[in-house]
């Protein structure tokens, strides 16, 4: 005689009415506000700073703790959330956003553009045991060399070494043109990239220099441009102090 399975069991009951004893389901009731919300993770969440969540706990609880400019429905397509609408140019490479009247921070505080602009505009967290040298219109040469001696060393490959050479050269050019003859450079290893960062106390007036294409005719203004093109990632932060980019190559 063979005797069923737990599987089979538990197969077959699935179809049976509901039996007596066991709990019914409780009917859908209307939303309310406040509670308490308890997700299982299956790691745990060492930052839910928005700008800096890298794992899906870290997602999850900050898309719960803040409000994005949009969000997204379960196919993937974008929702308002901060923003009520948004419209692009005819290639892409601006966005404008118009927020929801009446935004306001957990405080009552009203939430502006400005802010939002400062929300993104966040100081990059310190490099760890960076290799570093300062360099004015002398020693371009020398932090070339730097470059590229220590992107080999960290593994990269001879293309991706020229390549962020390339990127550091345009970069310390720009600080010595633009940041008052001088800069520091920093270069380390970091979740599978090499960074190389550079930083002086220049002003970059247009947040979105080397995003979008030199116009026709155009004198300079190309060495941003090119860094974004050989670079994996390039982020920039401004300050009243100056300006400090980062230029991320996969290794």
């Amino acid at each position: 005689m063979r005797h069923p399975t737990r599987r089979a069991v538990l197969a077959s009951a699935a179809g049976l009415p509901a039996l007596s004893g066991l709990p019914r389901l409780a009917s859908a009731q209307a939303p309310r506000r406040g509670g308490t919300l308890r997700v299982s993770v299956d790691q745990a969440a060492s930052v839910i700073h928005p700008l800096r969540t890298r794992v899906n706990p870290e997602h999850m609880i900050a898309e719960l703790c803040y409000s994005n400019l949009t969000t997204l429905t379960t196919d993937m397509k974008p929702l308002p959330d901060l923003a009520e609408s948004w419209s692009s140019n005819a290639d892409f490479t601006e966005w404008t956003f118009k927020l929801r009247k009446g935004a306001r921070f957990s405080d009552g505080s009203a939430c502006t553009a400005k802010d939002v602009v400062a929300t993104y505009n966040q100081p990059f967290p310190p490099p760890t045991s960076p290799a570093t040298i300062e360099f004015d219109l002398t020693g371009l040469s020398t932090a070339r060399h730097f470059v590229a001696y220590h992107a080999a060393n960290a593994g990269l490959n001879p293309e991706q070494v020229e390549d962020l050479t390339l990127a550091a050269s345009e970069l310390c050019a720009n600080s010595i043109l633009h940041g008052h003859g001088h800069g520091t450079l920093h270069l380390w290893s970091e979740d599978g990239y090499v960074v190389c960062e550079v930083s002086d106390h220049g002003r970059i007036t247009d947040l979105l220099a080397g995003r979008r294409p030199a116009a026709v005719g155009q004198v300079g203004g190309r060495g941003l441009l090119l860094v974004n093109q050989v670079a994996d990632l390039v982020r920039m932060h401004h300050s009243p102090g100056g300006t400090t980019v980062r230029a991320y190559v996969r290794v």
